[in-house]
């Protein structure tokens, strides 16, 4: 298994976030991914996987839903050591990007999301 592309969009005072990632299965067989949250752990997550198939989470129509990471301590704009763990493989931690929902492609994948007046120095300009 691989994830790719992960990132974690957190409210404004970083106590809760989603989770983006695309999570690949190679294999022929369905597997799980038990992700951990933090150090020390916050939150649990666990990752179903069909064989030879992608699990994409983000804002597109053609995404599944982001899991909600409930609790999160981190602040947007800094990092979270995240660790994916497998049954067929060893548990791999990294440092996630820990990103506002203040940037407009990220505002519908915020939790509790509440608009741009949030983010006051955030200026959206038409063409």
């Amino acid at each position: 298994m691989a994830v790719r592309n992960v990132l974690v969009v957190a409210n404004d005072d970083g106590t809760r976030g989603n989770l983006v990632a695309a999570v690949v299965n190679n294999s022929d067989q369905e597997r799980s991914m038990t992700v951990y949250v933090g150090d020390p752990v916050q939150d649990t997550l666990r990752i179903d996987v069909a064989a030879d198939s992608t699990v994409s989470y983000g804002a597109r129509d053609s995404l599944d839903d982001p899991p909600l990471i409930d609790p999160l301590d981190a602040d947007p704009g800094g990092t979270i050591p995240v660790t994916f763990e497998t049954d067929v493989a060893e548990a791999v931690t990294v440092q996630v990007p820990v990103l506002g929902g203040c940037l407009e492609y990220l505002r519908q994948i915020e939790p509790n999301a509440e608009g741009p007046e949030e983010c006051p120095w955030y200026v959206d300009v038409e063409p």
